[in-house]
């Protein structure tokens, strides 16, 4: 019989289909994967129907014998489908055997007709004396009409009854069969040898080890009754009943994720459960693997949770009086409903459902209860006690960090608190103290609400490591100030620096006057090594900045919109230019713009002083110019322009917040970029520079510096620029640009190596960022500007630092410091014939055909090479 069940009646269920086997007992279906077939065991043999649900009907197919075994206790008594035309079936003799399903039989094999072992009589008599059959063959087959079934396999593995069978349905070729010698087998349908002989003393061993149940004294009679693959088939689910005495459900699981061995495969007990104190006659797992179910003779059926085979809770109306013969589960029909259906049935032909929730039900006695409220309340507290020294340790990072980075916070950490407990808020204080109050809660809150009570001290040792390496940071770090003021007067000196000092000036708000005029202002302390400044506020005109920087204009820093509160980065040197650059686009009069600076930090350690590399402007005059002087001049001139444009300025600040200047310049049709290896040496100088294309002045006799000269276009290394190598006796470094590397190339073109040496005496040019100010072109090397620059030698010698560096090429071309990087162009060609690198009244560079055939060992396919 077939039934519908009622997804809202638990009592529900509605005969569809039903089939008359006769006299002849049904004891056990299996149904095709598609579930259109259904093979049902009856006596000694297998009968195959197709479903037809639309009629509400069953059709006999084929019924063929399955088991030979002798006289009366001959039976089938286990079947399962593997997709919709293989049939496996075991019985009494103790044989697995392997049958295929054909639907369309040529005319044939229907001439042959049925083997006459395999032949199952139309009506049998069950009073009567079953005669001993002939045992089949290979290649046997059963005919119905247009349907044939094939003895193709035979496992013969066991010695006794087959119990049960069952098919991995994820591959559909690992088989695991029992048996009632006490065996149990994995194989596989394409070789009929197995490759895994569970132990059934090693897993009692195991369990009884694990669970709370005393093993048998004398002869372990267990059998493996009831065998289920998980449908994964990762794991495997089988079931050890004695004659009387628990039954053991256990999973195993591989032991290597896939077979590495062609003979054998060994799978290890995972867990273990008790599945009832009767024997169990009956075991399935649900289709989502979540659950396992174990029945047994008594009627008593039994839900675990299939990960660790947790006793599960479900909910029955009714419960089974006799031993249940079969279940399965069921999904609901809603999807999104929270529970699933277990249908059981039983030999007090009662057939049942039951609901199981998909969540919280783990079963718990009333010690587990106890005992685990007892952990959560420890737990808890102990999560409590962490989570507060997280926050306390958080809150102590960050006040640190705040005061040393914003000199707020002086009258000590506690101050802020101070202000909140009196209500004061006269000073930033308050304000900022809660910021970090709450930020550290909320940081608490999203680690502490998704780890352990043992990850919360794994945290609490980090963030008291962090807590150490940002005092450690803060107290060795020159441009982070620190000065809280406790009221013990030994303390206080303990924590002030004897190198620091800040001096407090009268807070001014000024208003700039002349919102379209660059204004300068000097900051002088000349005992000093480094300065900072602090501004209580800024509040700029829409494009304008203000730029403080050293004299010369390195270490710039640009402050522009608005601010309540800033304080600058450590500058080198005893004094500090600060720079209103008013807006370059749309300047009024009318537009204001304000600062308030009230208070001067300086440094009198010697540890700031940073010594800037010199470059050598040669004989009495500058001979650079403005690249824009070039612009309408003589085709060679403009030619000259042209190139100039791949040409261009890097600026990389240090961990010491120094502004370091290169040049550099695209090289070839690929994005890359050619410069030195004192400029960049690593992937790091790269993620702490900028490329900046066309810094130049607009006109010819125009000036600017590093601080206030047009930039047409950055692009910021970090995420941009990828490090390729780099060379130190060669002095070079490539680089590539990553994004967008192309627009690059069109945008400013590129210049090619040439990959032979230049000529002694061959006229030059070098495009150049002196000083990292506006972009400049030297072609002369006398003051007058008369006489071009020409290569003066091949093989030049210098020393620097005890190191020689042999066969360089020499010029007297003027640069200066930032220039390093810059291309030593011909005029002949416009190919780059050195590498800039030395600075001098001889200008040394890399030669082309050392530099060309070093690209050429690293870059391939760039059109970045020029031969002559």
């Amino acid at each position: 019989d077939i039934y519908q069940l009622s997804d809202t009646d638990p009592t529900g269920f509605t005969k569809e289909i039903s089939a008359d086997t006769g006299l002849e007992l049904a004891s056990g279906v299996a149904f095709s994967h598609d579930g259109q077939l259904i093979a049902v065991s009856v006596s000694a043999g297998c009968w195959v129907y197709t479903l037809d649900l639309e009629a509400k009907t069953m059709t006999l197919l084929v019924k063929f014998r399955t088991d030979f075994a002798a006289e009366e206790e001959s039976s089938q008594t286990c079947a399962r489908f593997v997709g919709n035309s293989t049939i496996l079936t075991g019985g009494e003799d103790g044989v697995v055997r392997v049958w295929r399903l054909n639907r369309d039989v040529s005319e044939p094999d229907k001439t042959v007709g049925t083997a006459k072992a395999l032949a199952a009589p139309e009506k049998v008599d069950p009073h009567a004396k079953m005669e001993t059959s002939e045992q089949p063959k290979l290649g046997d087959s059963a005919i119905n009409g247009a349907n044939m079934v094939t003895l193709t396999r035979e496992y013969r593995g066991h010695t006794k009854r087959i119990r049960e069978i069952d098919v991995d349905v994820s591959h559909r070729n690992l088989v695991v069969s029992s048996s009632e010698d006490q065996s149990c087998h994995l194989w596989r349908l394409t070789e009929v040898s197995p490759i895994c002989k569970f132990s059934k003393d090693d897993a009692l061993d195991i369990a009884f080890q694990r669970l709370p149940t005393k093993p048998p004294v004398g002869p372990r009679k267990h059998q493996f009754r009831c065998v289920r693959f998980a449908n994964s088939g990762r794991r495997l689910y089988t079931v050890l009943t004695p004659a009387r005495g628990d039954s053991i459900l256990i999973k195993w699981k591989p032991e290597t994720i896939a077979q590495e061995n062609e003979d054998q495969w060994p799978w290890v007990v995972e867990e273990t459960a008790i599945a009832g104190d009767k024997p169990v006659a009956s075991l399935c797992v649900s289709q989502d693997d979540r659950f396992v179910c174990a029945a047994a003779v008594s009627g008593e059926i039994k839900v675990f949770l299939a990960s660790t085979l947790h006793l599960y809770k479900k909910k029955s109306t009714e419960q089974h009086t006799f031993a249940i013969t079969g279940m399965s589960f069921v999904p609901s029909a809603d999807k999104q409903a929270p529970h699933c259906h277990l249908v059981s049935g039983g030999a007090d032909k009662n057939l049942l459902r039951h609901d199981i929730q998909l969540e919280g039900g783990i079963a718990k006695s009333g010690k587990e209860m106890v005992v685990n409220g007892v952990k959560s309340a420890v737990g808890a507290t102990v999560g409590l006690g962490l989570s507060l020294w997280m926050a306390t340790t958080l809150l102590f990072i960050l006040l640190l960090f705040i005061h040393a980075k914003t000199a707020l916070l002086l009258d000590g950490p506690l101050a802020g608190f101070s202000d909140l407990a009196a209500l004061r808020f006269d000073s930033t204080d308050a304000p900022v103290t809660m910021v970090a109050l709450l930020a550290s809660a909320a940081a608490t809150w999203l680690i502490t609400s998704h780890c352990s009570v043992t990850s919360a001290f794994f945290w609490n040792g980090l963030l008291c490591l962090l807590s150490g390496a940002v005092a450690f940071f803060v107290a060795v770090s020159s441009d982070l100030e620190f000065s809280w003021q406790t009221g013990d007067a030994a303390v206080d000196e303990l924590l002030d620096r004897d190198s620091t000092r800040v001096l407090l000036i009268q807070s001014k708000r000024y208003t700039i006057t002349s919102p379209c005029e660059l204004q300068e202002w000097n900051i002088t302390e000349h005992s000093a090594n480094s300065l900072w400044l602090h501004f209580s506020s800024i509040d700029l005109a829409s494009g304008a900045q203000l730029i403080v920087s050293a004299v010369n204009g390195s270490n710039a820093q640009t402050l522009e919109s608005q601010t309540s509160e800033l304080t600058t980065n450590p500058i080198s040197g005893n004094k500090v230019v600060v720079r209103f650059v008013p807006p370059t686009k749309g300047c009024t009069p009318s537009a204001v713009s304000t600062m308030t600076l009230d208070a001067v930090g300086y440094e009198s350690s010697e540890d700031m002083q940073v010594t800037n590399e010199e470059r050598e402007i040669c004989g009495a005059a500058d001979t650079m110019k403005n690249v824009v002087c070039f612009e309408s001049g003589s085709d060679e001139e403009k030619t000259m322009v042209a190139k100039a444009k791949a040409v261009f300025r890097t600026q990389r600040t240090r961990e010491d917040s120094a502004i370091v200047t290169c040049t550099a310049w695209l090289w070839g049709n690929q994005g890359h970029i050619i410069s030195n290896n004192h400029c960049f040496s690593s992937q790091e100088m790269v993620d702490a520079a900028k490329f900046e294309f066309d810094v130049q002045t607009s006109g010819c006799d125009d000036d600017c510096t590093f601080a206030t000269c047009p930039i047409g276009k950055t692009l910021a290394g970090k995420d941009n620029v990828k490090f390729v190598k780099s060379d130190a006796t060669l002095d070079y470094s490539v680089l590539q640009i990553t994004n967008d590397a192309a627009s690059y190339v069109s945008s400013y073109g590129y210049l090619q190596v040439r990959a032979s040496a230049p000529t002694q005496g061959e006229q030059i040019y070098i495009p150049q960022q002196p000083k990292g100010g506006a972009k400049k072109i030297t072609k002369t090397d006398d003051d007058a500007g008369s006489v071009a620059a020409t290569v003066r030698s091949l093989d030049f010698s210098v020393s620097v630092s005890g190191i020689t560096y042999t066969d360089l090429i020499a010029y007297a071309a003027d640069t200066e410091e930032g220039s390093s990087g810059s291309p030593v162009i011909s005029m002949v060609d416009n190919s780059v014939v050195g590498l800039h690198r030395i600075g001098d009244c001889d200008n040394a560079a890399t030669p082309s055909d050392k530099l060309a055939s070093a690209l050429q060992a690293i870059v391939s396919g760039n059109d970045g090479y020029k031969t002559v």
